[in-house]
């Protein structure tokens, strides 16, 4: 059997389980953002919103802008895991 392929936007969604370490990435990301821009001192962090099993939803985009280079082989910021949000 062959492989098959199927159409996939970077602007489709993906779930993944975050890891503590990506928790905490996510957090201090919002912190040095919310320091460099000083819009509002008012903003507060909202984390990723989790499912009852730990599943959030990302842009493909989004997730790869905010845990690529975090990414390697020993710490992982989401489990290995991925869903593709596909249409029928």
């Amino acid at each position: 059997m062959g492989t098959k392929f199927i159409p996939f936007n970077v602007n489709h969604f993906v779930r993944v389980k975050l890891t503590d370490y990506g928790r905490r990435i996510h957090r201090q990301r919002f912190r040095k953002l919310n320091a460099t821009v000083k819009i509002t001192s008012n903003m507060k962090y909202s984390p990723p919103v989790e499912d009852s099993d730990g599943w959030s939803s990302w842009q493909l985009w989004v997730l790869i802008e905010t845990f690529g280079e975090h990414t390697g082989v020993c710490k992982q910021p989401f489990e290995c895991d991925i869903e593709f949000e596909v249409s029928d």
